[in-house]
């Protein structure tokens, strides 16, 4: 694939970190442009590993061992290490946002500009090659991938409009529906990874459906009255929104209707 084609391949993937984690889009997809050549390296043709993560001790996934270039005391060697494989690019991509979610990478997350977060993961030990950062930095700027993060930024910024989120926490308290932990959601209007969550414990509303999900949705879709009826009048905002919104149009809120009305 051209040059192009493969930055599509994982651009959902590097915004999903965003969404999710916090990660900047442009970071993650510079990162595999550099770790996998494009995806022509070998460890991305053979093991789908796009990041050069390492297959360690607690990893219980595929492994494939390949040569790999080290710094060592400022010195540059090669070595054999066993590395992390996949079935898709887009597997390796949802691994390495799972990967830069822990703490040790708290201080990348926290970066809201490119330049500050290719620095920040190489001093969080990311890569071991000095130049790493600034030849994400000259990535990034050759190929304008920054435009993915101010996407990502409008996006998040929509999920927020009105507080959308707020009122979805607030729904998921009020309807007795917990995160990953069983815990009940902070009402802080921040959509992360505990408040996404919740979204496929939501229920499926369709023509007869009443109550205070309905009522949600009903604001969100724009349909009037909001009374927490889904009639035919709300069906109706429902069909027009998931064709805005490209999706099924079955004028029913499944899973794929909610998680466009908190994230879209």
């Amino acid at each position: 694939m051209n040059r192009k084609e493969f930055i599509n391949s994982i651009k959902e993937g590097a915004v999903k970190g965003y969404s999710d984690f916090k990660i900047l889009p442009s970071l993650t997809i510079a990162q595999a442009i550099l770790e996998s050549g494009w995806g022509s390296s070998q460890l991305a043709e053979k093991g789908k590993n796009l990041f050069g993560i390492k297959a360690f001790s607690n990893w219980r996934g595929e492994r494939i061992t390949l040569p790999t270039k080290e710094w060592y005391k400022g010195e540059e060697c090669i070595v054999n290490a066993d590395f992390r494989a996949y079935e898709s690019f887009n597997e390796s991509v949802e691994d390495h946002n799972k990967l830069l979610s822990n703490s040790r990478y708290k201080a990348v997350r926290e970066c809201s500009e490119y330049k500050e977060g290719c620095r920040k993961i190489y001093e969080c030990g990311y890569a071991t090659d000095p130049g790493y950062a600034e030849k994400l930095i000259k990535i990034i700027e050759e190929n304008r991938i920054y435009e993915y993060d101010n996407n990502a930024l409008s996006e998040v910024a929509a999920s927020n409009e009105g507080g959308k989120v707020l009122k979805f926490q607030k729904l998921c308290n009020r309807l007795n529906i917990r995160d990953y932990e069983g815990k009940a959601l902070v009402e802080d209007n921040k959509l992360g990874p505990r408040t996404k969550s919740c979204i496929g414990k939501m229920p499926t509303l369709k023509m007869g459906s009443r109550g205070a999900a309905v009522g949600f949705v009903q604001e969100v879709v724009h349909a009037k009255p909001i009374d927490g009826n889904f009639g035919p009048v709300t069906r109706n905002c429902v069909v027009e929104y998931q064709k805005t919104k490209n999706i099924e149009v079955d004028g029913i809120v499944g899973f794929e209707t909610w998680s466009a009305v908190i994230t879209l």
